[in-house]
Order: C-alpha cells, then structure tokens, then sequence
C-alpha cells in the first residue's frame, strides 16, 4: 500500500509540472521571456497552487470571453432598437424581414475566422434567430407583445453567457482536459441559463393560448419556441457531459479516498 501511494505521489507531481507547462506554452505569445532571476525549485505547496491558479485562469477566461460578447450584444441591441422602430404590419412583411435576418445572422458568423468561436456561435444560431423572430412580432400579436419581447431579451442576454461558456469548453485544451476533466465552470454558467430558459419557454407556451394573432403567426412563433425548447436540451447535455467528465486527477483523488 505504501508503494501505491509513494508512486500516486510521484505521479500527480509530475502531472502538475506538465500542466504547467502547457499554460506556459499558452501565454508565451502575451506575457514575452520569462524573468531569469525566477526560483524553479517546488516545495510541497505548489500542487496546490498550480490547482487553484488553474481554476481562476479558467476563471478569468470565461469572464473576458463573456465580457466580449456582452459589448457585442450591447452593440446589437442598439442596431435592434432602429430595426424594430420599423413596424412591421403582416405576416409577409414579418416573413421578410426574417429572411433578411436569418442571412445577416449566417454572414456574421461566416466571418468570424476563430474555428471554434465559429463552431459554437453556428450552434446557438437558432437561439438568436428565435430572438429576432418574437421581437419583430411585437406589433402582431396583440396585448402580450410586450411581455414576448421582455422575454425575448431575456434570452437575447442568456445567449451571450451561453455563448462565453461554451467558447470556453470549445478552446479547452486536450491536456488540461485528461488531467482535470470537464469544465466545471462552464458547465455551471450553462445549467444556470438553461434552468432561467425553461422557465421563460413555459412562460411563452402559456402566452400563446390567448394571443388574438393570425394562426400561421401563431404556428411560426410556435416553431421558434420548439427551436428554443431544442437548444436549451442540447446545451444541458453539454453542461452534464463536462460536469461528469472525470480527468486524471478525479479519478486518482477518488481512487485514494476509497
């Protein structure tokens, strides 16, 4: 038992200096030559330290990513607020201006250049899309178009949290991914949104049965929910996945306390 836990020992030290070294390799592009004069020798509490720096660097880059997309969003809301001004009086001219939409949505995340920022903005369209289309009903549903586009930037704001989390799961690297497992931090920030989420989605089904509005309004508005309904399904797999994903060190610190 004592060799067990003499190499157990030895291999959690030499995990910690490999994932150090990978955040090293990271940040060499921003934080340029290291300074000479900097100790190398590790005493018994760098595992600890190497641990919690880990957690809030990940820390640190869910909330830039996050603080990112929310100077986008404000952006966009801007531009929605013009758009919206414009009233929309039917059900064609609302087919229009979705079609219109659902392309500049497309072309914007053709051109962002990040492969996995591309990745998880091309997953969450549909939520965004669903945005657009309840905003822009405001004027053709009747007395519960208010309450429609209060929920509909409720999500416009969650997508944007939702978006940073998952960003951060996408640009998660292989190593630091064997060693700890999942993202729990991210996970967490997306089980939150989508607990909020399901809670709006029952709000906008149960506002359906008295709006006045036109039934084919009524069953495309109704499409849009279940896209909602769909996403929010697939975002809460996600955030189980990484929650129960178990690296390395989850496993071996498990192993010990049995």
């Amino acid at each position: 038992m004592k060799k067990i836990l003499f190499f157990a020992v030895v291999f959690l030290a030499a995990a910690s200096v490999a994932v150090a070294a990978e955040n090293q390799r990271g940040n060499q592009g921003e934080s340029g030559s290291v300074n000479a004069g900097i100790n190398a020798n590790v005493d018994d509490s760098d595992l600890a330290d190497d641990s919690a720096a880990l957690q809030d660097e990940a820390n640190e880059e869910v909330t830039q990513v996050l603080n990112q997309n929310m100077e986008r969003n404000q952006e966009r809301t801007a531009n929605q607020g013009e758009e919206t001004q414009l009233k929309i009086k039917n059900t064609a001219e609302w087919k229009n201006f979705m079609e219109t939409k659902k392309e500049a949505l497309s072309q914007e995340i053709e051109n962002i250049t990040d492969e996995a920022k591309q990745k998880v903005w091309r997953n969450q369209n549909t939520v965004r899309e669903a945005v657009q289309a309840l905003l822009a009903s405001k004027d053709l549903i009747g007395g519960i178009g208010q309450q429609v586009s209060a929920i509909a930037n409720e999500f416009n704001n969650s997508v944007e949290k939702t978006l940073a989390a998952e960003e951060q799961i996408q640009k998660r690297s292989r190593i630091r991914e064997f060693f700890n497992g999942g993202d729990k931090t991210a996970a967490n920030a997306i089980k939150e949104e989508v607990d909020k989420n399901q809670e709006r989605i029952q709000e906008l089904k149960n506002l359906w049965q008295s709006c006045g509005c036109q039934e084919e309004l009524k069953s495309l508005l109704q499409e849009q929910v279940k896209n909602l309904e769909q996403e929010q399904n697939r975002l809460g797999e996600l955030a189980r996945e990484q929650a129960d994903k178990k690296g390395v060190f989850g496993w071996l610190f498990g192993w010990l306390k049995k």
